[in-house]
């Protein structure tokens, strides 16, 4: 991330654990639709 953007938002380079749930949910959605449109 760092290589492309000098100061990328916090929620862009947190870890998983620092993440509000809000995002974490959003972020699985987005990850859940992905691995189905490959099956």
């Amino acid at each position: 991330m760092y290589k492309h953007f000098e100061d990328p938002k916090p929620g862009y380079v947190a870890d998983w654990s620092e993440l509000p749930d809000r995002q974490k949910e959003t972020d699985a959605d987005i990850f859940e639709a992905i691995q189905d449109s490959l099956a």
